[in-house]
């Protein structure tokens, strides 16, 4: 990242000047808010939370020589995090003689430059560092038959082919690898054609609804009731019902599961239990 900031400055900024590496206090790194911003206390509060020392990188560091201050240009919210979780100091790369005009051009060119990582992206180095979470749900998805890509498949993509990592991660909050794996397993089983049944809301919809009936029924048999119906229908159904009742569109596509399985049952119907949901 050091190494390509210079780069870019070099080339859109016109300087050669390199940023030195050095541990600065953090008590002497300051904002210069004629073109930065006070960090978010919201979003300082949420990193210092799970703060990790290792993803914070480089700091930006202007050195106004005369005066011996030193200014953040990149940086803002990760100097108040290792603050606010009790760092007292943290490497920077620290540029010497520049103008106000530059330091206010870098810190757009950051800002400007920087984009946050996809889901995708935060799952794929989660596997790299070996969480587990990671690890179980990318081989509940394996299991299914399904593939996580390293970067968002467009709408070309195949049905087993999951995008939805956030969706996955819910799933497995309900109940773990088996969770996922008989999730993604039903969908794939009863529309292993159709694009729209790995989406998020229909792996979200699907794991609550097994996570309210998964000892009380069989996958064929929720299968063969729902293989009648597309996936379409039953996201423009949640869709319309999502102005008249509150829940969120996984509740919803659970409900119409439910509503689906027990359509023409006279016996072994199965009981709402999202009336409070």
């Amino acid at each position: 990242m050091v190494v390509e900031m210079d780069r870019q400055v070099l080339t859109e900024l016109g300087t050669s000047r390199i940023g030195q590496l050095t541990m600065l206090p953090l008590n002497r790194l300051e904002i210069d808010l004629n073109y930065g911003r006070s960090p978010n206390e919201l979003k300082v509060r949420t990193m210092a939370h799970d703060f990790s020392e290792a993803a914070a990188g480089v700091l930006m560091v202007s050195h106004r020589y005369s005066l011996d201050r030193y200014v953040l240009m990149d940086g803002g919210h990760r100097c108040a995090a290792m603050r606010l979780s009790g760092y007292t100091e943290a490497l920077c790369s620290v540029y010497e003689y520049l103008s106000i005009e530059n330091e206010a051009a870098i810190w757009v060119l950051c800002n400007s430059r920087r984009k946050n990582p996809s889901g995708l992206e935060m799952f794929k180095a989660a596997l790299v560092e070996q969480q587990p979470q990671a690890i179980a749900i990318n081989e509940a998805a394996q299991e299914a038959g399904c593939i996580i890509p390293g970067r968002f498949a467009g709408s070309t993509r195949s049905p087993n082919v999951i995008n939805a990592v956030g969706a996955l991660q819910a799933a497995y909050r309900l109940g773990g690898k088996a969770s996922v794996r008989d999730t993604l397993d039903l969908l794939l089983t009863t529309w292993p054609d159709d694009r729209d049944a790995t989406i998020g809301s229909m792996i979200g919809g699907m794991a609550m609804f097994l996570s309210k009936y998964r000892d009380d029924i069989t996958l064929p048999a929720v299968g063969h009731k729902l293989r009648l119906h597309r996936p379409a229908q039953l996201l423009m159904d949640a869709g319309v019902q999502a102005r008249t009742y509150k829940g969120n569109a996984r509740t919803l596509i659970a409900k119409i599961i439910l509503n689906l399985y027990n359509s023409g049952r006279r016996i072994h119907r199965l009981p709402d239990k999202f009336i409070d949901i």
